[in-house]
């Protein structure tokens, strides 16, 4: 599953939408995530 940097935002910053994507972070589903994915978060930090 490819999860977008607006996910992995909202999952770092603990959000009530975060805590819907830490299910999915959690669960046996194997994640990806895009070089500019890692880019924005990065600078978005």
């Amino acid at each position: 599953m490819l999860i977008d940097s607006f996910a992995w935002i909202e999952y770092f910053m603990g959000t009530k939408k975060g805590e819907e994507v830490k299910e999915v972070v959690e669960s046996n589903a194997q994640l990806y995530a895009s070089p500019i994915v890692i880019a924005e978060i990065y600078f978005v930090g």
